[in-house]
C-alpha cells in the first residue's frame, strides 16, 4: 500500500508539472499575439482570447459599418481565440472573426485561422472573407 501512495504521488507530481508547463506555453503563445496589429485601413488590439478594433480609418470598409452603427472602437473583431501547439514553425490560433456584408453593412461571425510569421512581426488571418495581412505596431 505504501508503494501505491509513492507511485500515485509521483504520478500526481508529473501531471502537475505537465499542467504548469502547458499553462506556461499557453501564456507565452498569447503574449506573442498580444498587442496592436495594423491592417492598414484599421488596427486591432489583441489581448489573450479577444481582438478589438483600436482604429478604423475613413478609407476602410469598416468605416461605413461604423457609420451604420454596427461596430465601434473597442468592439471585438476576433473572439474565442484558441492557441494550437504545433511542431511547425510559427504560431497558429483559431477563432471567430467579425466580417460584414457589403450590401447592408451588417456583421456576422465566421471561423478564422491566425498564423504568425517566423519573425513574429506579421500575422495572416484566413476566413471566408479571404486572407488578410497585419503588421505588428510598435
Amino acid at each position: 500500500m505504501k508503494n501505491f501512495f509513492k507511485v500515485f504521488g509521483i504520478a500526481a507530481l508529473v501531471a502537475a508539472i505537465g499542467f504548469l508547463t502547458a499553462a506556461c506555453d499557453l501564456d507565452a503563445a498569447y503574449e506573442k499575439l498580444n498587442g496592436v496589429w495594423d491592417y492598414g485601413t484599421f488596427a486591432v488590439r489583441f489581448d489573450n482570447s479577444n481582438g478589438v478594433f483600436s482604429r478604423i480609418g475613413s478609407d476602410s470598409g469598416w468605416y461605413e459599418v461604423q457609420n451604420h452603427g454596427n461596430v465601434k472602437i473597442g468592439d471585438r473583431k476576433f473572439k474565442d481565440i484558441v492557441w494550437h501547439k504545433s511542431s511547425k514553425a510559427g504560431e497558429r490560433w483559431t477563432c471567430q472573426e467579425l466580417v460584414w456584408y457589403t450590401w447592408n453593412y451588417t456583421t456576422h461571425w465566421v471561423d478564422c485561422t491566425i498564423t504568425m510569421s517566423d519573425d513574429g512581426n506579421t500575422i495572416y488571418t484566413t476566413s471566408s472573407a479571404g486572407t488578410m495581412t497585419y503588421k505588428r505596431q510598435e
